[in-house]
């Protein structure tokens, strides 16, 4: 495959030798002087064929220190073990600098620092607004980190304009209220900015490369838009070897990394208005998964190059597969989020990519083979199934998986119908494809019992059965007493709206009962709405979703459409009685009733364990593993299908 993003670029002292980049994100792997894991993590995206990763974010100063310590002289070794590493594989690398301000808490104890004393949206604190003597240190602390920076070997820095962060709350006029040189005029606004950028520069050689980020839009009241973004942009051009452009603060954080409700290149109408108003090289993002996209934004001239960042978390060889006409062995991103919510939470993690961020303790299944190939038979063909049949084949082990049903891709299926969410049944279509590729021999329609597991004579058995419904009515808050009325004929399961053609004319009023705190039920509110159902949330739990990490940016869009739809919302109570026509609903001692033409039970599902009962004379090893094991999200299905198949 060639293209126009596969074209080299001059950038700064930089010469790319294509257009993808992956822009900055948290890996929250510890720091060390050898590297540690983060040089396994960029080594990957490297070898994979990314032309130029930055590497982020790196504090600036104390109050706010992040994993990458670019505020002390003690990254200077660990980072210098990265770009040597990564350089050795043809990419360059630059490092993003950065500080929170009024967004992030002051780890110096006291108040964040910011231009002006308006409360953190994320903290609730009020910062307090910066002297000149504090302005200058921040403006020595950014210059500071570029000469570290500079001393690892690095090819350059970012410094960090967007989102919400300091430098954006002295752009903003959302946020700076001030009255002195600093504050009201786009000139005086940009002032901060502007002394960073002089400093860096008057720090490093000409060849180190200055890159500025900016938000095009920041979705609040007299925040920043697109067009006065790009008179920004404008105005501190001659400063910067290019401008990468982004979306979203922490007012809208779901528009910053965009989960499947988000179409593809959801970024880039508003980015083009700050792109096409400069004429350094400039960097996009937004959702951008393939080649072919990559191309026609480069072709068009909306910018000189394109980040893929979860893309290439999902697949780090996106560019060399796409090269290699290996277009169909990319391994999917499904804007499922789950690496910003886990980062948010403090971990990382990609639901389809087990190896992301684990590069070292979770190498690539096929470079480490099985020391003798083992005969094994998966049982069903669910996300968890088909990993740990991929995994085994990669490996080397004669692999047989069996569906009872007569389409691959399990729960998914289901999951895929919802609003919003078709992009996740790319991950199962993306498995069953390397099944085929692998060898693995595939049989559906085809359910197994003692007779086949004695006739295939397996070494191991992966049990992936799954899981049913719930068809108890118990609820977590009542385990031993099952809800009256849950066998009357209005009451579903979350399952049945997706997969019964008899609820196809639902109508009226339907309570939405939440057990579980995470998506399902938001999937089956949000079905509802879309066909303008009268919905009543009930839920144990204080809010929507509440198991879920980082919900204002996993599911944001999902939550916005509840609340807009005027979704009632019932927390901390259970159901107390299902009636014909009504529910009975207990909270803080007290009950109330609610119309219902008809009750979704959303309760933790029930583990198909049936098989393991008439396995009393099979001697082989045994694994269960995803719903089966008691496991109830994607994410957990398919690692630990991952997990199987590599101890195999």
């Amino acid at each position: 495959m060639q293209g126009a993003a596969l074209t080299p670029l001059h950038v700064g002292g930089m010469q790319l030798r294509s257009r993808i980049v992956r822009t900055a994100h948290g890996v929250l792997l510890p720091w060390s002087d050898d590297g540690g894991g983060q040089v396994d993590y960029h080594v990957a995206r490297a070898k994979g064929g990314v032309a130029l990763a930055i590497m982020g974010i790196g504090g600036v100063h104390p109050s706010n220190p992040t994993v990458v310590p670019t505020h002390e002289d003690r990254v200077v070794p660990g980072l210098r073990a990265i770009v040597e590493a990564v350089h050795a594989h043809g990419m360059n690398i630059v490092v993003q600098i950065w500080h929170g301000g009024a967004i992030k808490p002051n780890m110096l104890g006291g108040p964040p620092w910011s231009p002006s004393g308006v409360p953190g949206v994320t903290t609730g604190i009020i910062p307090i607004a910066m002297t000149k003597t504090m302005i200058d240190e921040m403006v020595s602390c950014f210059a500071d980190a570029a000469r570290r920076i500079r001393a690892a070997g690095a090819d350059g820095v970012e410094i960090h304009g967007a989102n919400g962060y300091l430098i954006t709350q002295f752009l903003s006029r959302a946020t700076n209220f001030r009255t002195d040189e600093y504050g009201g005029s786009l000139e005086n606004r940009t002032r901060f900015a502007a002394e960073i950028l002089d400093a860096v520069r008057a720090e490093v050689t000409d060849d180190f490369t200055v890159g500025l980020r900016l938000s095009s839009n920041e979705y609040v009241e007299n925040g920043i838009v697109p067009e006065e973004a790009a008179q920004i942009a404008r105005a501190l051009e001659d400063r910067i070897d290019y401008l990468n452009v982004s979306l979203g603060g922490y007012w809208r954080p779901d528009m910053i990394a965009g989960p499947a409700d988000m179409p593809m290149g959801y970024q880039l109408d508003q980015s083009r208005v700050v792109t096409e108003a400069v004429s350094v090289p400039t960097i996009v993002t937004g959702r951008i998964m393939t080649m072919d996209e990559a191309n026609r934004i480069v072709e068009s001239g909306i910018a000189d190059m394109v980040s893929m960042v979860r893309g290439l978390i999902a697949d780090p060889e996106i560019v060399t597969k796409s090269v290699e006409d290996r277009t169909e062995q990319i391994r999917p991103c499904i804007g499922a989020v789950s690496c910003i919510g886990s980062t948010l939470s403090g971990t990382f993690a990609c639901t389809v990519n087990p190896s992301a961020g684990h590069e070292r303790e979770r190498p690539a299944p096929e470079t480490i083979p099985a020391a003798s190939p083992r005969k094994v038979l998966v049982v069903g063909g669910g996300p968890a199934g088909m990993e740990a049949a991929r995994c085994a084949a990669a490996r080397g082990h004669h692999v047989s998986l069996y569906e009872m049903r007569r389409e691959l891709g399990g729960q998914v299926n289901l999951v895929a119908s919802a609003p919003f969410r078709s992009d996740f049944k790319a991950i199962t279509m993306w498995q069953a494809d390397e099944l085929r590729r692998l060898g693995v021999r595939v049989r559906v329609n085809t359910p197994v019992d003692p007779d086949v597991v004695a006739a295939e004579q397996p070494d191991v058995l992966v049990l992936a059965t799954g899981s049913e419904a719930n068809s108890t009515g118990v609820q977590l808050m009542r385990p031993a007493t099952p809800v009256a009325g849950f066998g009357l004929p209005h009451v579903y399961s979350g399952r049945a709206l997706f997969e019964s053609k008899k609820l196809s004319n639902v109508r009226g009023t339907a309570v939405v009962f939440d057990d579980l705190g995470e998506y399902d039920a938001l999937a089956v509110a949000d079905e509802l709405v879309a066909r303008q159902v009268e919905v009543v949330f009930v839920t144990p739990f204080d809010s929507f979703g509440e198991r879920l990490a980082a919900r204002v940016s996993t599911v944001g869009p999902t939550l916005r459409r509840l609340v807009e739809a005027r979704v009632r919302l019932v927390p901390r109570s259970r159901l107390q009685e299902i009636r014909t026509g009504e529910v009975i609903v207990r909270g803080g001692g007290v009950d109330s009733t609610f119309a219902a033409d008809s009750v979704f039970f959303v309760g933790l599902p029930e583990p198909n364990r049936d098989l393991l009962d008439y396995l009393d004379d099979f001697t082989g090893e045994v694994r269960m593993i995803g719903d089966a094991a008691g496991f109830h999200t994607l994410m957990r299905a398919i690692h630990d299908g991952d997990r199987a198949g590599r101890e195999i």
